[in-house]
């Protein structure tokens, strides 16, 4: 037989179906001598005869893959084609379908890309609970809408380049095999660099190679790009306001009112005083991330130095919204929001040990006396050294000192360790946040208005303290009683035994751990806190709101008298928390407009594969690239000679030309190419 392939047995894979056309069957068996000398000499009409039977049948069949027609040395050949039946036409109008079906995830991707970014920049609009219930929950949104679009653009991205594949392939010329490997599926990263950085591709080659290893790259840098500066902040939906509360806030000290408080000191500060500005129902730390990193300068090396330079915001506590709104109503709020809240900004920086101060003026000495003898002492010095920044000093009488009673001579002080602090204060304007449950501030937002200088004199901290521990002189007659009945008064509290013994054992334990010290340092601090945080007009009238009649704090609420210096400020409202997602909008645009180029791209190359002249003469393809491409393709070498053998592409029996120099063509072109000359590259 003259054919270029020999007929293939069935075991051997290939698509035998033209051998049940009749016009296609080969008889065996012997011939009579006439016939077969008679076929001898017609040769390569039986060729050709042979050639035009197997396109017909296979086209009709919708199989592409034939063999090609070895060269003939007649002069004359026939270059015409049998016409199409009507199953190729029905195969080709198919043609359409996978290209169609490409748009689908081109088209989602663009929705999702929408919505990603959508939640990502105005996250608010989403009102779900399941969204807002945790930060969990927010941050698991924008990961699945992120990685549904990156997958879905991933398909997107191996369509487009399937289809530019074929687009390339039905050229008259076919295309390398080279450029064929960097847009074929199979092709794996490892193969893609080789083909790219080869020391002899083509600048086309390097080009596709180049763009696959682009797209397999840029897909989950995507994805990091989104989550690359990710957080949640709390939201809050105003379900009803309440009535304005009776000056709530923080101004100016008023010591009288620790006069009022002095009963209830030792209950009111408690062993816990040194983490009062740790708090979190009435302090947030609002040090700044530097002076966090920052070791302290004496020698004691504290992670974080917080001691060493801190800033606090310090807010009034929630008891005082509570106890002024008594009412039960909108259970499902579980916050209150008080907006235009003032507050102090105390920034506090490492004292030194070498600040003088006048004992007589500047310092006070509190102790605690049983029967004649002296549990424990402290001395507190604080001066101004502007209008709203002072320097303060703490130290205590020594286990020796108190042993020995000698607490009451200047000289059992000189001798003892001292812990010192600066502090400046201003007044702050914030919308404040606290949990209806437990009263934590869960929220704060400084609004646009500047801080102002919070003046604070340092002798009215000092009396603020002699009021509370029973050594002022301005304590009014009620107030003496309860003191008397409860046996209280100067000296009669524990809590300067309290300071005082705490302050010893620092001491004692400092020398073994010196980053012990900072809770000396801490101490202080709050103990100058503390007296403008209480100390505050109107705390007392705010306390007993509770005990008014509820048609009075209700219905006739304006009518209470306020103190003089209260205003109704600071509106509260009932609130619902939401967690909502916060994304940098550096990382939002960057995620945007890479995902919009790569998706752009696709459209394009999407677009040329629907609408252009080329794309009609694209074969009916499957869901397999490999079958398609053994159906459809056969590789030549750079001479047209087809590496076609057997049921394989038998690339290995072209050892002699080097794979760059070969290409993919359409099976049918190759065998019939005057076909396809009307095909423009």
């Amino acid at each position: 037989m003259a054919a270029s392939e020999r007929p293939r047995s069935p075991s051997s894979g290939r698509d035998l179906s033209f051998q049940n056309e009749p016009h296609a069957q080969l008889v065996p068996g012997p011939l009579p001598a006439g016939q077969a000398q008679s076929n001898k000499v017609g040769d390569p009409d039986i060729d050709r005869i042979i050639s035009l039977a197997i396109s017909e049948c296979s086209l009709k069949e919708g199989h592409g893959h034939i063999v090609t027609e070895r060269a003939s040395s007649s002069g004359s050949r026939n270059t015409g084609t049998a016409p199409l039946s009507n199953g190729a036409t029905n195969a080709r109008k198919k043609k359409k379908t996978p290209i169609l079906v490409a748009w689908v995830p081109a088209c989602l991707t663009a929705i999702l890309l929408a919505l990603t970014a959508l939640y990502a920049i105005r996250p608010d609009l989403w009102k779900s609970h399941f969204i807002n219930s945790s930060p969990g929950n927010a941050i698991f949104v924008l990961r699945a809408l992120s990685e549904a679009t990156g997958f879905l653009l991933a398909i997107t991205v191996a369509s487009a380049f399937e289809l530019v594949q074929w687009l390339l392939t039905v050229r008259t010329g076919g295309i390398p095999f080279t450029e064929f490997l960097c847009l074929q599926e199979g092709t794996g990263i490892l193969g893609l660099m080789q083909l790219t950085a080869g020391a002899k591709s083509r600048a086309r080659t390097r080009f596709w190679g180049g763009l696959r290893l682009l797209a397999l790259v840029l897909l989950p840098v995507l994805g990091v790009v989104i989550m690359s500066e990710v957080g949640t902040v709390l939201r809050f939906d105003k379900v009803g306001q309440t009535v304005a509360p009776l000056g709530f806030g923080l101004g100016s000290l008023n010591t009288s009112v620790a006069v009022t408080l002095s009963p209830f000191t030792d209950i009111l500060l408690g062993a816990t005083f040194s983490q009062f500005l740790n708090d979190p129902s009435r302090a947030v730390d609002i040090t700044p991330d530097a002076s966090r990193r920052r070791s302290c300068a004496l020698g004691v090396d504290v992670r974080g130095g917080q001691t060493c330079e801190r800033a606090v915001y310090l807010a009034a506590g929630q008891e005082e919204i509570a106890a002024q709104v008594t009412t039960d109503a909108h259970p499902q709020a579980d916050s209150w929001l008080v907006e235009d809240h003032q507050g102090y900004v105390l920034r506090f920086t490492e004292g030194d040990h070498g600040w003088a101060f006048d004992n007589g003026t500047e310092c006070r000495t509190y102790y605690t006396e049983a029967l004649t003898s002296t549990l424990g002492a402290f001395r507190l010095c604080a001066k101004n050294v502007a209008p709203n920044q002072i320097h303060a000093r703490i130290s205590s009488c020594s286990y020796s000192d108190i042993t020995s009673a000698n607490c009451g001579k200047e000289s059992a002080w000189n001798s003892t360790p001292t812990w010192s602090t600066s502090l400046s204060s201003t007044f702050r304007h914030a919308m404040i946040a606290y949990s209806r449950l437990n009263g934590t501030i869960i929220s704060h937002k400084f609004t646009k208005m500047s801080e102002t200088v919070a003046p604070l004199e340092s002798a009215d901290l000092l009396q603020a303290w002699d009021n509370f521990l029973g050594l002022g002189n301005t304590t009014d007659l009620t107030t003496s009683n309860i003191l008397e009945i409860l046996g209280l008064g100067a000296g009669k509290f524990m809590f300067p035994a309290m300071i005082g013994s705490m302050l010893n054992s620092i001491t004692e334990l400092s020398q073994d751990n010196p980053a012990l010290q900072t809770r000396g340092v801490n101490a202080l601090q709050a103990l100058l806190a503390i007296p403008i945080s209480y100390c505050q007009t109107g705390y007392i009238e705010r306390q007993a709101a509770p005990e008014l009649p509820s048609n009075v704090l209700f219905t006739n609420y304006d009518n209470i008298i306020l103190p003089e210096g209260l205003e109704r400020n600071s509106p509260v409202f009932f609130a619902v928390t939401r967690n909502q997602i916060d994304v940098g909008i550096v990382s939002v645009i960057a995620y945007v407009v890479l995902s919009g180029l790569v998706l752009i791209l696709c459209f394009t190359a999407l677009g040329g594969g629907a609408f252009s002249e080329r794309s009609r003469h694209v074969p009916d393809t499957t869901a397999f690239p490999v079958l398609d491409f053994c159906r459809h393709c056969v590789v030549t070498t750079k001479y047209g000679v087809s590496t076609a053998k057997y049921p394989l592409q038998g690339v290995e029996n072209y050892a002699g030309f080097a794979i760059r120099e070969m290409d993919v063509k359409l099976a049918r072109e190759a065998a019939n190419p005057s076909t396809y000359e009307c095909r423009k590259e």
